[in-house]
């Protein structure tokens, strides 16, 4: 597998570090999946056949085409906001909003959540 998700992902024009941050891993862990050190579990299994719209046995080499997905490839900037639908709905508001500022009031927000969570 490892070598499938490295060629994936250089055709995709994704850095490790982008694939890692959409999948929650560390830019290591991500190189230890393409090095076939480590194996991805099924929940980065599914989220990487969405990046790279093919499917989880495409992946695997359980075919050796990918003809049986049928979908529209995912943008890479709905790949890179992948994780947020991990989260709560109210989590995923919050970030939003925050993301929605301004860089000056989004300072201001994160002082004063920080102060909140003191």
């Amino acid at each position: 597998m490892g070598n499938m998700i490295k060629l994936l992902r250089k055709n995709k024009g994704m850095t490790q570090t982008d694939v890692a941050k959409t999948l929650q891993i560390s830019q290591q862990a991500y190189a230890k999946y393409e090095t076939g050190e480590t194996e991805a579990d099924y929940k980065s299994l599914k989220k990487l056949s969405q990046i790279y719209n093919v499917s989880i046995d495409y992946l695997l080499g359980n075919v050796s085409n990918n003809n049986i997905v049928a979908r529209e490839p995912m943008p890479i900037e709905d790949a890179k906001n992948l994780w947020l639908d991990t989260l709560a709905p109210i989590e995923r508001n919050l970030i939003v909003l925050i993301l929605n500022l301004s860089t000056p009031l989004q300072y201001q927000a994160q002082g004063y959540i920080s102060r909140l969570a003191e």
